[in-house]
């Protein structure tokens, strides 16, 4: 078994062997906790070859917070209905679990937060990148253009001059 430390206050578990969902440990909830337990259970997913169809109900016994689980029991004949995926169960979660706001403030940071002259510009970009993914089961989520465009309108004034003098490439 390993335990991986998710954000300081909630602890993901992950098996080494992969042959059991990660789980979720009790304690107070960050967004950091769930987005590396959702990366975990993808993985799982994956090396499983786990179908769209059994991935909710592969995930009711991961959590140990009682709030979880009793969601999860209060809606799991909701959770059972053949259009409900995982992607509707992790903003579910999000939405039970977060305070609410959570996304908005997440995507006011991603707006305000301008790249400056002591950044590079690759931290700067994963930054953004990374609250980007952190809200694409919300309606803050951007598309590739409108991701684009943000990293290009926040870049260093340093950086868009440089960029405007080189030549363009067809």
């Amino acid at each position: 078994m390993n335990l991986t430390l998710a954000s300081g206050s909630m602890l993901v578990q992950t098996h080494q062997d992969n042959k059991y969902p990660p789980v979720l440990l009790d304690g107070i909830m960050k967004l950091a906790d769930l987005h590396i337990w959702e990366q975990a259970a993808n993985h799982y997913f994956t090396k499983m070859k786990t179908t769209n169809a059994e991935k909710v109900p592969t995930v009711f016994s991961s959590f140990q917070n009682l709030g979880i689980t009793n969601w999860i029991e209060g809606s799991r004949e909701a959770m059972m209905e053949e259009d409900y995926t995982f992607a509707n169960f992790m903003k579910d979660l999000h939405k039970n679990v977060l305070e609410s706001g959570w996304a908005c403030k997440i995507y006011h940071a991603e707006v305000k937060w301008a790249m400056s002259v002591n950044k590079h510009f690759i931290d700067f970009a994963n930054h953004i990148v990374y609250f980007n993914i952190i809200l694409k089961a919300t309606d803050h989520h951007s598309n590739n253009a409108k991701l684009r465009d943000t990293l290009t309108h926040q870049m260093s004034k340093g950086l868009t001059n440089k960029l405007e003098t080189l030549p363009l490439e067809e």
